[in-house]
């Protein structure tokens, strides 16, 4: 699996002298991990109304949206590629508009940067929306849980394969990765809430892997195991 993340940057040239500098005229330069990779969704009219003088470099190549490295496109989301994850305990309602999977999800984040997020516990309930594990009020992760130390493979490390391991007692929630205990949480009063009672989720429910669409992402999963506690 190949690193690589976008880096947001509006670049004008321009060429003027002292006695022709306009006051009002201003270069922002946005740099860092972008928010537009596409999660939780892109409404369309994101997509339509960005300004063509907001520009990415694509750091990497991207054929997914047409992009090659080392050029410059319309900063039209997703800007970088997505995230994966082990949903657990949840169930698809195909009567919601373009269907949706309410449920916790073990978070599986690739991207460099953001790799420690991977054994870190979402949750897509409807209601829910927002990191629960650890508890944060939406979609966000906050800087400050990045662990001192951790454990994230890519294709080219090793022998190239992560073990996710989760393990789930009633409410409790633990996660394993690569040996590393990345939760170890007792979701009672959450995963038992009216939001997950009425989607009937969260303690009972399916499993299912998640990849977002639109993204230039090569995942693969082996040798998956069940085991009934």
């Amino acid at each position: 699996m190949k690193r690589g993340l976008f880096l947001s940057v509006v670049l004008l040239s321009f060429q003027t002298t002292a006695f022709s500098q306009d006051p009002n005229f201003y270069i922002f330069l946005c740099l860092g991990q972008s928010n537009m990779e596409g999660f939780p969704g892109i409404e369309q009219q994101d997509k339509t109304t960005v300004d063509k003088r907001f520009q990415v470099l694509a750091v990497v190549d991207f054929p997914a949206l047409g992009r090659t490295k080392g050029n410059w496109y319309e900063a039209v989301p997703p800007l970088c590629r997505g995230n994966s994850g082990l949903q657990f305990r949840s169930r698809f309602d195909e009567t919601a508009k373009g269907g949706w999977l309410d449920g916790p999800q073990v978070d599986i984040h690739p991207l460099e940067s953001m790799s420690w997020r991977t054994g870190l516990i979402y949750d897509e309930t409807r209601g829910e929306q927002r990191w629960i594990s650890p508890s944060l009020k939406n979609a966000t992760m906050d800087p400050r849980f990045q662990p001192a130390s951790y454990v994230f493979k890519y294709a080219d490390d090793g022998d190239g394969w992560n073990e996710l391991v989760l393990i789930c007692r009633g409410t409790h929630v633990k996660t394993i990765l690569n040996g590393v205990v990345r939760t170890d949480w007792d979701g009672a009063g959450v995963l038992d809430n009216a939001s997950h009672i009425q989607h009937n989720v969260g303690r009972v429910g399916h499993f299912a892997l998640q990849l977002h669409t639109g993204d230039q992402l090569r995942i693969r999963f082996r040798d998956i195991r069940i085991r009934e506690l």
